[in-house]
Order: C-alpha cells, then structure tokens, then sequence
C-alpha cells in the first residue's frame, strides 16, 4: 500500500489531533466538582453565622442547636458537600501529578474509601446527637 492512498497523509497536524483528546471524560468530573462548590456556597454561609452563635453558648447550646433536625440537615449537607468535593479535587491532583500506572488507581480509591470514611463517620456522630442515644 503506497502512502498515497493513505487518507491521514494529506491532513495537517492539527486535523489529525482534533477529536483524539478525552473525548469528554472530563466534563463530568468539571460539573460534579462545580456543582458540590455551588452547593457549599451557601451551606458555608449558614454554618458561618452559625459559628459565634454555638459558639458563645457551650457545650450544651452546640448540643441543644444540633438537635435541631434542620441544623442537623444542613451539617449533613456540608459534611456531604465538602468530602465529596474534596475528593474530586484530590483525585484530579493525583491524576494530574502522580505518574506511576500502578498507584494512580490505588490512590484514587483510596482517597474515595478515606473520604467516605470519614463522611459516614460525621454523619453518625451528627445522627447519635440528634436522635439521642
């Protein structure tokens, strides 16, 4: 077969690079990291003025306001919002800035398994507290 009848031969570099990227792979990734930042914007607000408040009050005014079950939805929603969007953010570091084939996998899970780790465990001490023991 001569390099003649090769279609990809006339094509500059740019055509023969066009649509050979990710092809979209990370899109998702972008929108999910966007929409947990979006989702804590206004979650930070509330637990920030929520702070001095607790605060200022004790031990048993941080107990009594997180028995509150809408206090106790909001920190959940925070908890849940902020090691998700941790956790995207660090897997893009490591995908980013670790070239060994063999780790990038294991960190990434372990990363997911260490977020949701430590996700679950809030949300238990959240649930013990407001539910009671």
């Amino acid at each position: 077969m001569s390099s003649c009848n090769n279609k990809n031969s006339i094509r500059s570099p740019l055509a023969r690079a066009r649509n050979s990227g990710a092809n979209g792979h990370g899109a998702i990734h972008w929108i999910r990291q966007r929409f947990t930042a979006l989702i804590m914007i206004p979650l930070l607000a509330w637990f920030l003025f929520a702070i001095p408040c607790v605060v200022t009050e004790g031990y048993e005014g941080a107990h009594a306001w997180l028995q509150s079950p809408i206090n106790a939805t909001g920190f959940i929603l925070f908890i849940l919002a902020s090691f998700w969007h941790a956790a995207l953010g660090l897997q893009v570091v490591i995908e980013d800035y670790v070239h060994c084939a063999f780790s990038k996998p294991a960190l990434i899970f372990g990363v997911f398994a260490g977020c949701s780790f430590m996700a679950i465990s809030c949300i238990v001490a959240i649930l013990k507290i407001t539910i009671g023991n």
